[in-house]
């Protein structure tokens, strides 16, 4: 009842307020004063005299005893939660962090090799066209083939396994002679989806043919360029190393990727490759996710056919569209829906449906480009996690990791050592910490976790965008400060005497 009388009285008194409009006025414009003071007034007190004394406690004695206490607080639970992972939680916070960065990056990726890739899908509807049902006849598979290769593109990769023989389906004899008939016609390369060393693989003995890596293990959600043995799918290797076997065998985006470069098709081949030097490929690849629809989707009116609708990649747009998806990620724990309105619906790679090959919008789309294709199939699960789109089928992620390439050849992202990092970043942040505890200025708190911040984001910003390495376990770090200031507040409190 009381909150009731208080709404009322509230009410009441607003009504009254608007019988007498100069009286409104005149309490708003105290109100605005009374606040623009206290925003003055708060500004001011960043003016601190203390804070001209912080260089010179930078270099005390005490400063640096007082850091060794800081350092502790911050830098053995750092470490124990990288080594120990308990229950899994630090692993979840750092790819958490990761993710963050990369989707807020995304509309920035360089559409640089955009143009060169395109993915054809394979769903029921276009089965259901041509009169076929899963799995398809073995014929059904070199006419998809014949279909892309009439086009001229530079390479294609079939990203289905084609390992069993079906007693009722008589068309494999035909189909790979079709097969060996239609590469040697156009010339086209044709990869093959394996898991092994290809001798299940009903076509790997067509002349013409090549074989490449779709699956893996012991790599996580990192994108390998060259798997070994210990590697194979299904395999359980004791530790993921970057070592490269002498049986290593390609991946599909590091596959197409050397036989552009071998084909002089891409002039920007790194050194290493040059070299025949694959070691500097041996580190897995953290694949980094486009955002910005291909320009051909509209200019070919494939909106209906990719079920999106483009971006604009204007830079107000771009900077729109990261902010938009930061300010989705901040609501996620309030709103649900809010994480998967701020994705992308649509791929970033140029997609064109099994079914539309033959159509006037896609002719000569393809002649020039490397064309993935792969299945978007209710029964087959072949599906992978992007941090910008979801869920999509798995080509996607070979046709992104082969972006990648040819758009930062052998600088791609990768993993680095983070140990040393965070003892330097510790370190700093302690040393500089202490020295404004020292100082005790005005809005202490404040700018405390304002210099944590621009540390610890300054340096995952350095480690993204300079050194193509995944950006510190940002969340964590910020996370581990802040608990590591409340203990020490809450000692220092402890030991301040009691007055009576």
């Amino acid at each position: 009842m009381k909150g009731i009388e208080d709404y009322a009285r509230q009410l009441a008194q607003l009504i009254l307020m608007c019988r007498r409009p100069r009286q409104l006025l005149h309490r708003v414009g105290v109100g605005f004063v009374r606040r623009w003071q206290l925003l003055l007034g708060y500004f001011a007190s960043f003016r601190d005299e203390r804070l001209k004394t912080v260089p010179g406690y930078l270099v005390a004695w005490a400063t640096f005893s007082r850091m060794v206490v800081i350092s502790v607080a911050l830098i053995i639970p750092a470490w124990l939660l990288e080594v120990v992972d308990p229950f899994g939680l630090s692993g979840a916070v750092e790819r958490h962090s990761q993710k963050i960065v990369q989707k807020i990056a995304a509309p920035f990726y360089p559409a640089t090799a955009q143009s060169r890739i395109a993915v054809v899908l394979i769903d029921e509807g276009a089965l259901a066209v041509r009169g076929e049902s899963w799995p398809p006849r073995y014929l059904y598979y070199e006419e998809v083939v014949r279909r892309i290769a009439k086009q001229r593109p530079s390479a294609i990769f079939l990203d289905v396994l084609v390992e069993d023989r079906r007693s009722y389906d008589t068309s494999l004899p035909l189909a790979q002679k079709a097969l060996e008939e239609t590469l040697k016609e156009t010339g086209v390369p044709l990869y093959l989806a394996v898991l092994d060393g290809g001798e299940r693989n009903l076509f790997a003995k067509v002349p013409g043919t090549h074989l490449a890596m779709a699956g893996w293990s012991g790599h996580g959600a990192d994108y390998p360029l060259l798997v070994d043995g210990p590697h194979r799918f299904g395999a359980m290797p004791s530790v993921s190393d970057n070592r490269c076997g002498t049986d290593s065998l390609p991946t599909a985006a590091f596959a197409l990727y050397r036989q552009l470069c071998e084909r002089g098709e891409n002039k920007s081949c790194g050194e290493a490759l040059a070299k025949i030097d694959i070691g500097a490929f041996c580190a897995p690849m953290v694949v980094q996710w486009g955002y910005n629809v291909a320009p051909q989707v509209r200019a070919r009116d494939l909106l209906a056919a990719s079920q999106c609708a483009p971006s604009e990649v204007s830079p107000g747009t771009r900077l729109f569209d990261s902010a938009r998806i930061l300010w989705s990620s901040l609501l996620a724990s309030f709103d649900k829906e809010s994480e998967a309105q701020g994705r992308q619906t649509c791929p970033y790679t140029l997609t064109v449906r099994e079914e539309d090959l033959s159509s006037a919008r896609v002719r000569g789309l393809l002649k020039d480009r490397v064309v993935l294709v792969g299945t978007s199939l209710a029964g087959i699960h072949d599906l992978v996690a992007s941090p910008v789109h979801g869920q999509l089928p798995g080509v996607y992620l070979h046709a992104m990791a082969l972006d990648n390439l040819l758009t930062w050849d052998d600088h791609y992202f990768a993993r680095a050592e983070g140990t040393p990092t965070l003892l330097v970043l510790g370190l700093l942040l302690a040393w500089v910490s202490a020295a404004l505890i020292r100082a005790n200025p005005a809005r202490l708190d404040f700018l405390l976790h304002a210099f944590a911040a621009v540390l610890v984001l300054g340096v995952s910003a350095f480690f993204y965008l300079v050194l193509h390495r995944p950006p510190l376990d940002w969340l964590g770090l910020l996370l581990i400060f802040e608990l590591a200031r409340r203990i020490l507040e809450a000692s220092a409190n402890r030991r301040q005497p009691s007055v009576n």
